[in-house]
């Protein structure tokens, strides 16, 4: 009996082992299994520059292991977010560790974090929503875009002009709108909007639609809109970068994260495509990383080969200059961080000329924000956020003439982790509170800009302009100076003043100096 106890306590004895080691060895695989799936994911790291020496490492990791920034830094004491691969997490982490630069990842599985906040299909749509409804308050694809246009073109009640001002590098129409009260007149002063520059900022086409639809539709029946088209002619650009903008509705992380705009002739790289748009512009143009730009087509912030090399910006800038006599002020719709930016933004080491008015104008928009509990920062674009030679503002105000040129962030704030991905269950409110901050900042604005039939800023030809923006210069000097030639002076003139009362005004006062002059010569001849 002792023999067959002692045996079955062996037995008993050997399966608790063999259950232990199947249990230890099961534990090990999944840690293993954990720590590789948990490399194995796109994360956003946070990442504190204390110093000059961290900036330049962090740019360093940038260009080696392909980093996507969200918010860049460009000097110390600045924080930046970057979307990490997952084959370089784990090299990233360790550089980091080893240089002692602070650090946090924000966001542990960006595919999942995008799924989470992206619009679901498996969903649909309220059907109690009236059909302009439905455009408002998501992010439209670029068909729908189209569509709501069109839709605004046959249902307005006030004058509404749709068209293309040209194609993409791809072939899509760039489309644009223009609203108009019904007793607007030729030279009325015009505020110039455009959107969806970079074209994974989705709330930025969203904020174009929003204005356009409270506009032209003015569902809300707000008084302010009238006056509004009292004051001003808008026209808008919804969407700068349409190619950019379909790549990003396409499956996937880095689709939805596509920046640039389409062009693949830069590179042999079938992975490195694409200009930055707005470094692209013909103002103070410079490919370098000091300047914001870069010379290689695999960065987020290529520059592309020349100013005004791209069909996108090209369309633009025919289309401001077209329109330089008339444009009061201008705004381009960016996002992320809050930022009310203003020029210049090829270098922080520049004056800018007439702060104090560019700060009081765009003030009226910040105030506005902040008793919606956004706060905006405010000022200059190289100082107050980081250099960006080539951008559209600036040339908008360096060469068409514009004084009030404006670039804005819009939400989430800067230090959000949703980053470019907020989600669509906020645009409603989002869209909504800057309109009521867009409003103030007209009103200003026109307070500003209602004593001169002119734009305030002189009209200089830039001296570093490509051929392409020559061409642009002379196409637009030539149509004036045909005008002229053709006797048109008085249609000419009408398109440059700013109301029908000062044209009055002037053709009495011309009257009467023209009524001097053949007395004098009538006196002479006597």
């Amino acid at each position: 009996m002792d023999a067959t106890l002692g045996c079955e306590l062996r037995t008993l004895m050997f399966c608790f082992l063999a259950l232990v080691s199947c249990t230890l060895y099961w534990c090990h695989t999944c840690q293993a299994y954990h720590v590789t799936a948990w490399s194995k994911k796109y994360k956003v790291f946070r990442i504190f520059a204390s110093s000059e020496e961290n900036v330049q490492l962090i740019h360093d990791l940038g260009h080696t292991y392909n980093l996507d920034p969200w918010r860049d830094v460009y000097r110390a004491n600045q924080t930046g977010d970057f979307l990490v691969r997952p084959n370089y997490v784990d090299d990233v982490i360790h550089k980091l560790t080893e240089n002692r630069i602070d650090h946090e990842i924000i966001i542990h599985d960006a595919e999942s974090f995008l799924h989470e906040n992206t619009r679901s299909q498996r969903f649909p749509r309220d059907v109690t929503e009236t059909f302009e409804q439905r455009y408002r308050s998501k992010y439209l694809t670029y068909p729908e875009i189209l569509r709501f246009l069109q839709y605004v073109n046959t249902s307005s009640n006030v004058n509404i002009q749709v068209g293309s001002i040209g194609k993409s590098f791809e072939g899509r129409d760039m489309p644009f709108i223009k609203i108009q009260s019904n007793d607007s007149w030729p030279g009325k002063r015009t505020i110039f909007i455009d959107a969806g520059v970079h074209s994974r900022e989705w709330i930025s086409p969203a904020m174009a639609v929003e204005i356009i639809h409270r506009l032209a539709l003015n569902t809300e029946n707000d008084r302010a809109v009238n006056k509004l088209l009292e004051m001003f002619d808008w026209l808008i650009v919804p969407l700068v970068n349409p190619d950019g903008y379909v790549q990003t509705f396409s499956k996937g992380l880095e689709g939805r994260m596509w920046r640039k705009n389409r062009n693949k002739r830069y590179s042999t790289n079938p992975l490195c495509y694409g200009v930055d748009l707005n470094r692209n512009f013909g103002f103070q143009w410079n490919n370098s990383p000091e300047h914001g730009g870069s010379s290689n087509p695999c960065s987020g912030t290529f520059s592309g080969p020349r100013s005004f090399s791209e069909p996108e910006t090209l369309n633009m800038g025919r289309l401001l200059l077209s329109n330089k006599d008339h444009i009061a002020g201008y705004i381009s719709f960016h996002s992320f961080g809050q930022f009310f930016l203003y020029p210049w933004g090829f270098s922080s080491d520049v004056n800018i000329e007439d702060e104090p008015d560019l700060h009081h104008v765009a003030s009226a928009f910040v105030d506005r924000m902040k008793r919606k509990d956004y706060i905006y920062n405010l000022g200059g674009s190289a100082k107050t956020l980081y250099p960006a030679a080539g951008g559209s503002d600036d040339y908008v105000r360096g060469v068409v003439g514009v004084k009030y040129a404006y670039t804005v962030e819009l939400p989430p704030h800067e230090n959000s982790r949703y980053g470019f991905l907020l989600p669509e269950k906020e645009v409603k409110s989002v869209v909504s509170d800057t309109w009521e901050g867009l409003k103030s900042f007209a009103f200003r604005l026109q307070q500003h800009t209602r004593a001169t039939p002119f734009n305030t800023t002189k009209f200089r030809p830039v001296t570093n302009a490509s051929d392409q923006q020559k061409d642009l210069l002379e196409e637009v000097s030539y149509r004036t100076i045909q005008n002229a030639l053709k006797g048109n002076f008085m249609d000419t003139l009408l398109n440059s003043m700013t109301s029908e009362k000062r044209y009055n005004r002037y053709r009495k006062s011309r009257a009467r100096t023209n009524k001097k002059i053949r007395l004098h010569l009538s006196s002479k001849t006597n």
